[in-house]
């Protein structure tokens, strides 16, 4: 949906929206989202609003500053990526255009390949990172929530997030167009579809781990080129096959082998 959104009417004259903007959209709905949830949890209204705005700046949320900004980071990056990776899905069906600049891919394939490589390692830092958080035990009379920690990554993600808009050329657009210029029903399912991304992610960490996510962020990825092959034909070669081959590959033998869980574990566990 990103490529899509970054493509569809390349050449026309059409305001873009801005993607450090959606990424803040979307944190904010999933702070939204959140905090809903874990409002409807608690049954006859147990869970006060005061005291969960609160939790947002005590020293239990300072722990989720640096998973903040590297998911920050990563998503923005991923918008980078997919500009300068991926060609055009929007292709004239004339033939005569096929040379036109506005149907074709004029971004930087190694500057799109550095931030997948950089979002690589972010990414998987904040994770395991943000499941040290969700999992520990804490010195609070309560036991936070999912949700909780879900709204606390938001809250931080959005204070980071409103940076490079407003010290950056973005600000000089919003000035110009609107904090929301470019959006459209594509955007706004962006919008949507990052926020549940960041719901889940809390309860993966919090019930899974680490690991899983990787093997699950895997098949997804090759679900998602088999839908793009569909919907939008693109080419494969032979490396994605091998690719997709070596991803089954090692979920099955992840499934068929699971880590085994040490003494000391299994007794901190089941404390």
């Amino acid at each position: 949906m990103i490529r899509y959104s970054r493509t569809i009417g390349v050449g026309a004259d059409l305001i873009s929206y801005i993607p450090s903007v959606v990424v803040v959209s979307a944190e904010v709905l999933k702070f939204v989202l959140n905090w809903t949830l874990e409002i409807v949890k608690q049954p006859d209204g147990a869970t006060d609003s005061t005291e969960i705005l609160k939790s947002m700046v005590t020293m239990e949320s300072l722990k989720l500053l640096v998973p903040a900004l590297l998911y920050l980071t990563q998503n923005n990056l991923l918008f980078v990526a997919l500009k300068n990776l991926s060609v055009p899905v929007y292709q004239s069906a004339n033939k005569d255009h096929q040379n036109d600049s506005s149907t074709t891919n004029e971004g930087n394939p190694m500057v799109g390949f550095l931030a997948v490589l950089v979002s690589c390692f972010t990414s998987g830092f904040a994770t395991v990172y943000f499941e040290k958080v969700l999992k520990q035990k804490t010195t609070a009379q309560k036991q936070l929530s999912v949700y909780v920690r879900n709204m606390q990554l938001a809250f931080w993600s959005i204070l980071f997030g409103a940076v490079p808009i407003i010290m950056s050329d973005d600000w000089e657009k919003v000035q110009k167009d609107g904090l929301f210029q470019g959006y459209t029903w594509v955007v706004f399912t962006i919008i949507v579809f990052q926020a549940i991304t960041g719901l889940l992610v809390g309860f993966v960490m919090k019930y899974a781990d680490a690991v899983l996510k990787g093997f699950a962020t895997s098949v997804a990825v090759v679900l998602a080129t088999i839908l793009s092959i569909v919907i939008f034909h693109d080419n494969v070669n032979m490396l994605f096959l091998v690719g997709s081959a070596l991803v089954i590959l090692a979920v099955r033998t992840y499934t068929n082998n699971p880590p085994v869980v040490s003494g000391g574990e299994a007794k901190s566990d089941a404390k």
